[in-house]
């Protein structure tokens, strides 16, 4: 029960925190503080958790990687390879409104933590030709980023369910892709739809070189994420490579592939009255990377804890009916856990028996997804949101009011398609 109640504490504190512009890094370290002191662990097993997280390689890998990402996206933008890349878009689409729900959805398909960094720059940048606002420049990157999760076949979770339930991946974005047609439709229709141009938009057809000029400016993205995901997938071992030295190597191929990002952004950029090493510098954005160490730290925190699986199984026990079972924990756990994987991880194995029990389970393995996804993509140590809400400088509260209608649209649509389908 008490570690209940630091959790809720330390959400809530959090929360407040933030609203009150307090960076999230440092709340986060404080949130981190309220949960081991409700856990149990003591000073000791506090201070030993922390010191853990922050040697963690996937700590030290991320670091680097927000801190390459932040350089890439200033030395585009300084050196104007990114206006020039949203202009070449624009051409080929002949429509800012089009351009800037393409951009976040293209890069939510190259399955990088953190990732809605990247897009944002870009949106940002087309978001200046539509007049709006930081809130809905915020939601669009972060829902057309996430909307098509629904359905992406390569999205590990994907992976981890059909492994778990036995179940055949197609079988779940068969009835899934109600929730990413509904939340492309609203985001569409609440943020991008209103919005007037304040560019003259050109209607000449697209010409190649128009294409040619998009490839050339949007190097340094398809360079970093193509790179990165093509070696991560090589098995080194058998290239004679030991397996400690393939591991390492492994963990450090995104940044080493956002290095040479960087590099052709600088080659393809105009040039600057500052150094390139001013802008490199510059790029560094330490309120970004401070928010990541701050996450990771909470998330080793509420990894000491047991209260989950104890949480999902008291669920279990209340005689409360199946389908809000499947709804209720894995929303739960993934907004708690601030992970998709975790929250699927937790409740799918224990809520086995209760499929087995069922003729159709399928349409229940898509609620546990879809609640687990949903409550994931609000939960306030979501890295994607906390980066967006860093980068555009946006309260937790305005993005949450952006949320109001296609949140719970959502939720609503996968109810309804529970009950057509089961």
């Amino acid at each position: 029960m008490l570690q209940i109640i630091g959790i809720l504490l330390a959400f809530s504190m959090i929360l407040i925190l933030v609203n009150r512009k307090v960076a999230l890094g440092y709340s986060l370290v404080a949130g981190a503080i309220v949960v081991g002191a409700f856990s149990g662990l003591g000073v000791k097993g506090i201070v030993t958790t922390f010191a853990d997280a922050l040697v963690d390689p996937i700590t030290i890998r991320l670091v680097a990687v927000l801190a390459l990402i932040g350089v890439l996206g200033h030395t585009m933008q300084k050196l104007g390879v990114l206006s020039k890349l949203v202009a070449s878009l624009n051409k080929v689409l002949r429509s800012p409104k089009l351009t800037i729900a393409v951009l976040p959805s293209i890069m939510g398909t190259l399955l990088v933590t953190g990732g809605a960094i990247m897009a944002a720059p870009l949106v940002d940048e087309v978001a200046d030709d539509l007049a709006l606002s930081k809130p809905k420049r915020a939601a669009i990157n972060l829902m057309f980023r996430h909307a098509w999760y629904f359905v992406y076949p390569l999205m590990p979770v994907f992976i981890l369910v059909s492994e778990i339930a036995n179940i055949d991946t197609f079988d779940l974005i068969k009835i899934q892709w109600p929730m990413t047609v509904t939340m492309v439709a609203i985001g569409y229709w609440m943020w991008i739809r209103p919005a007037h141009p304040v560019v003259e938009v050109s209607k000449e057809k697209p010409k190649m070189a128009d294409i040619g000029t998009f490839i050339k400016y949007s190097a340094p993205l398809w360079i970093s994420l193509s790179l990165a995901l093509g070696l991560e997938k090589v098995d080194w071992t058998n290239l004679g490579m030991s397996a400690s030295a393939s591991s390492s190597f492994t963990s450090m191929v995104f940044p080493l592939a956002l290095c040479l990002g960087i590099l052709a952004a600088v080659i393809l950029g105009d040039k600057s009255d500052e150094s390139i090493m001013t802008t490199i510098r510059k790029g560094i954005k330490i309120e970004i990377i401070f928010s990541g160490v701050g996450i990771m730290i909470f998330k080793g925190m509420v990894g000491q804890l047991t209260v989950l699986n104890s949480l999902v199984l008291s669920f279990l026990e209340t005689g409360i009916p199946l389908f809000i079972i499947f709804i209720t924990l894995p929303w739960l756990t993934g907004f708690l856990s601030a992970s998709t994987t975790s929250a699927i991880g937790i409740t799918l194995p224990i809520l086995m028996p209760a499929l087995a029990l069922s003729d159709k389970p399928i349409p229940l393995i898509m609620l546990l997804y879809s609640s687990a996804f949903l409550g994931y993509l609000v939960s306030p140590l979501h890295l994607c949101q906390v980066l967006t809400l860093e980068y555009f400088k946006v309260k937790i509260s305005d993005l949450y009011k952006e949320y109001k209608l296609i949140i719970p649209a959502t939720f609503i649509v996968s109810i309804i398609v529970y009950f057509i389908v089961r």
